[in-house]
């Protein structure tokens, strides 16, 4: 399965929209879930497990930071691997995250 490039613009304009209205929630501030979000788009997302299936999207979302300190001089960034491997660990300890992952 290759790179959902509609999934990836509905989850990056919600990154956005937390962003540029300085929130962080799985809801936006008009109260849409990213299903809602999705089917406002026209984006419909079936799984199919066989003897079921689902309908709909879900998000796993982090707020994290690129450095790990800062002096007087400089920030002291993170190498791009560090947060990447913190936020996967951190979902993984996460019953709610881990699931929407495995399901």
């Amino acid at each position: 399965m290759g790179q959902d490039w509609q999934l990836a613009d509905i989850a990056r304009a919600h990154s956005q929209d937390m962003f540029l209205n300085d929130f962080f929630e799985h809801e936006n501030l008009s109260g849409q879930t990213a299903v809602y979000r999705g089917n406002d788009v026209g984006y419909t997302c079936v799984k199919n497990f066989g003897d079921f299936f689902t309908e709909g999207i879900s998000e796993n979302i982090f707020q994290g930071y690129l450095y790990s300190s800062f002096n007087a001089q400089r920030w002291d960034y993170l190498a791009l691997e560090e947060p990447a491997f913190k936020v996967v660990d951190d979902w993984m300890n996460s019953p709610g995250h881990r699931e929407n992952i495995l399901a």
